[in-house]
């Protein structure tokens, strides 16, 4: 249980990274797609 809460943690916080360098790469249309997810 806990191994999956801190897999989810990583997972989301890797989506966070990819979000911020789409936003900073100047892709406002894909990080909505991601910030949808």
């Amino acid at each position: 249980m806990s191994y999956n809460i801190r897999h989810i943690k990583e997972h989301l916080m890797l989506d966070a990274d990819e979000g911020l360098w789409v936003l900073d790469t100047g892709a406002p249309s894909s990080f909505g797609s991601v910030n949808k997810l």
